[in-house]
């Protein structure tokens, strides 16, 4: 009995030998690093971007993600990210996690001569187009408006997220289906649908609207697709805004979840309007991942938050399955600091056992870690809310920025106050979090 407990044991430690020696250790992660050097006040300097180039040489889509939305740090590295891959590796098109239809009429109206930054505020979600962050972005976008390649701006969610959508989308899509047929707007459904679309952009008359009215204006926006037939460019956008409006409307009044399902779709049509050009996605890392069914959150309640991964498929994972390795998802991790958009958290320093600690040992402050022929089974992080999973990153993405020190996401009022004149919610603040 005793030489058997012992054969037991010594196979036990065998085994667990294997498991350790396969692990890499902090000192081949910090060898495989590639210094993003300064990342503030819209830096250009790519020194070292080289390196990248290897990586990512066959790829199509580089999604770009972010703990929360209030990680200045991971704003401003992204920022530089997009202009090297525009500049360095022909990167043309720049999607956001913002609505399908407003993105593109504001794209419509810059090209008209519309200001850059106006038009951003009004399309993408203020919680970027409104952060001192995201002017130099405005700035290079402007910039190059006018040269042979433009860095085109557009969204892929079903949501709308802007003023912009609220002014013209009723008047737009009356206007197509006028002019493809005129009967289209002269059903009781398109009145009736019509209606609640007005209602549902004045906030005063948004709660009012019955989940019955949304059933039935859903069975609408059914036929209304099935009646647009056409294969024109046109045609099929207002066939996917149609599409993204009934998956929005549904969400908010049915409890339907079709979100990540319609983001994809729509920035799959993205893809297939322009096969030759290459796009990056600006938008949060829970939407980007794949295989998110193997995300396992720590803490309470957080790791009942994570049952959400284990039965909602994410956006990332139907891009990843289309598209393979010409799709590569990037999420962010950082060592401490502060975030937020309205109000400072502190973020703790990260745990002995993390990948936040091992890259920690470098001499690097913003970094970016490609996981090939690593193992981080073991190793803790927190891309995710900024919170600890103790999931092995490298199956749920295909590389991670590391920044050593966050910072929160530093509101501008004034433009805030331009998009949203009647804004109740957020007042000078005097920590300067809100400028």
């Amino acid at each position: 009995m005793k030489i058997q407990i012992s054969l037991i044991s010594l196979f036990l430690l065998i085994i667990s030998g294997v498991i350790i020696a396969q692990q890499s250790p902090p000192k081949d992660i910090v060898s495989k690093l590639i210094d993003l050097g300064e990342i503030k006040t819209g830096n250009e300097d790519f020194e070292g971007f080289e390196k990248l180039k290897p990586i990512l040489k066959d790829v199509e889509i580089v999604m770009l993600g972010e703990q929360t939305h209030g990680d200045g740090a991971a704003f401003d590295t992204k920022v530089k990210l997009i202009k090297f891959l525009h500049q360095e590796m022909g990167f043309e098109i720049l999607v956001f996690e913002s609505g399908f239809y407003d993105c593109k009429k504001a794209w419509e109206e810059i090209e008209k001569g519309e200001n850059v930054e106006t038009a951003l505020a009004n399309s993408i979600f203020t919680l970027w187009s409104t952060t001192t962050q995201f002017k130099p972005l405005v700035t290079y976008v402007e910039d190059n408006l006018k040269t042979e390649k433009p860095l085109t701006v557009l969204g892929f969610d079903s949501q709308f997220t802007g003023p912009i959508s609220k002014e013209h989308f009723l008047r737009d899509l009356r206007n197509f289906l006028k002019a493809t047929d005129s009967n289209l707007v002269k059903s009781p459904e398109w009145f009736h649908f019509q209606l609640d679309i007005a209602r549902y952009f004045d906030e005063e008359y948004r709660k009012k609207v019955k989940k019955k009215e949304i059933e039935q204006d859903t069975t609408y926006l059914n036929s209304l697709v099935q009646k647009l037939t056409k294969l024109d460019t046109e045609t099929m956008f207002w066939k996917q805004a149609i599409q993204s409006c009934k998956v929005y409307l549904s969400g908010v009044y049915l409890g339907t979840d079709l979100r990540d399902y319609q983001m994809a779709q729509n920035l799959i049509w993205i893809k297939e309007q322009n096969p030759n050009k290459k796009i990056i996605c600006w938008g949060a890392t829970s939407h980007f991942l794949y295989n998110q069914q193997e995300v396992h959150l720590m803490k309470f309640p957080y790791n009942v938050v994570d049952n959400y991964y284990q039965k909602t498929r994410m956006m990332g994972d139907y891009i990843k399955q289309k598209y393979n390795k010409k799709v590569y998802t990037i999420g962010f991790i950082a060592g401490g600091g502060d975030f937020g958009r309205y109000s400072k958290r502190t973020l703790k320093s990260a745990l002995p056992s993390s990948l936040e600690t091992a890259i920690s040992t470098s001499s690097f402050n913003n970094c970016f870690l490609p996981f090939t022929d690593l193992n981080l089974s073991g190793y803790e992080s927190r891309p995710l809310g900024n919170q600890y999973m103790n999931t092995n990153i490298t199956l749920v993405m295909d590389g991670v920025v590391y920044n050593r020190v966050m910072y929160p996401a530093y509101m501008n009022r004034n433009l805030l106050l331009e998009v949203y004149p009647t804004n109740k919610w957020i007042k000078p603040d005097t920590r300067g979090y809100v400028k």
